[in-house]
């Protein structure tokens, strides 16, 4: 089974007691989906002719690509 490397969480932030206790953990979304969220942004943006590429399910599988490669070359710089 090949899992694929969704980068982590993006906004994680632990939730405490006035105390200072720990009460709850928001892991936030994943880096991947955040990703694929701003590169969403840019390809509703941009001006496409109608030519039958511009439906929803294109943009989010565009989207998803350009967020996997966005991990796949954070991976190599570091």
């Amino acid at each position: 089974m090949n899992v694929k490397d969704d980068g982590g969480p993006a906004f994680p932030f632990d939730e405490k007691m006035a105390d200072g206790t720990h009460y709850h953990d928001h892991p936030g979304m994943t880096l991947r989906d955040h990703f694929a969220g701003q590169a969403l942004m840019g390809l509703v943006a941009f001006d496409r002719p109608t030519n039958g590429d511009n439906q929803p399910h294109h943009f989010a599988s565009w989207s998803y690509a350009l967020a996997d490669a966005m991990l796949a070359a954070r991976k190599k710089e570091s």
